[in-house]
């Protein structure tokens, strides 16, 4: 008896506009003979769920780019779980150690534990994408832009500036009028996934770009980087704070 076709749902959530990975991983998924759903850009987990059901899919592939996983990815598990669908199994893009998936994972529900209302934010903060006109601020790249714990766009600046303690606590104050060691733990945790954030954007980059940027030593940079932190002293107490 011949076995069913594998269905596959790559989907992109999120405002997040870089498909070509995606398309990548779909193609290859077909050249392996898998059945594969390709939902387009900027879908929402609604929209996801909805896919997935109608398609009456066995996987659901999520890329994000945006460093709206810890946003995005609960959602789709929890519609998809609504609508009876919990043994659809949910994969997320990226290449990342089996050693540090827990702790990953443990960010993860610490950051989820006592979320803050989303607020807008760029997600990709360089001075291309943002213009002050002297009254308001503006977000130009609405391929990364959207809703957000406003600790993530606070902790992935840090992150992209080197910021220091002293410095974290000063953006801290001057968003939420204090810094508080509960709003700097989830700073601190959202700048360890804006760089394994980058370092996953790298290893895809480093396949399928043209452009004569060394992605290999700049992700390897990101991912020490937000290793030493794993693994640092500071990381428990972050977590039991936020």
């Amino acid at each position: 008896m011949e076995e069913p076709q594998i269905r596959v749902l790559v989907a992109k959530p999120g405002l997040d506009g870089h498909d070509r990975g995606a398309k990548v991983i779909a193609r290859a998924l077909r050249d392996a003979g898998m059945e594969v759903i390709y939902t387009g850009l900027r879908q929402t987990p609604e929209m996801i769920a909805e896919a997935a059901l109608q398609e009456d899919v066995h996987i659901v592939g999520l890329s994000v780019l945006s460093g709206a996983h810890m946003t995005l990815v609960p959602r789709v598990l929890e519609l998809l779980a609504h609508q009876g669908q919990a043994h659809v199994r949910v994969m997320l893009g990226g290449i990342i150690p089996d050693e540090d998936r827990p702790r990953l994972k443990e960010m993860e529900a610490a950051a989820d534990a006592h979320r803050l209302p989303p607020a807008p934010c760029s997600n990709d903060l360089v001075p291309e994408n943002l213009i002050d006109d002297g009254g308001r601020l503006w977000i130009v790249d609405y391929g990364y832009s959207g809703n957000n714990d406003p600790c993530s766009e606070l902790g992935n600046a840090c992150c992209e500036a080197g910021a220091n303690q002293a410095e974290m606590e000063s953006l801290c104050a001057a968003y939420f009028g204090a810094a508080e060691p509960r709003l700097l733990a989830r700073m601190h945790l959202y700048a360890i996934m804006s760089d394994v954030a980058w370092s996953l954007w790298s290893v895809i980059q480093e396949h399928i770009s043209d452009l004569p940027v060394d992605f290999q030593s700049y992700g390897s940079q990101r991912w020490e980087r937000a290793l030493a932190l794993l693994h640092g002293p500071d990381l428990e107490r972050w977590m039991r704070e936020a």
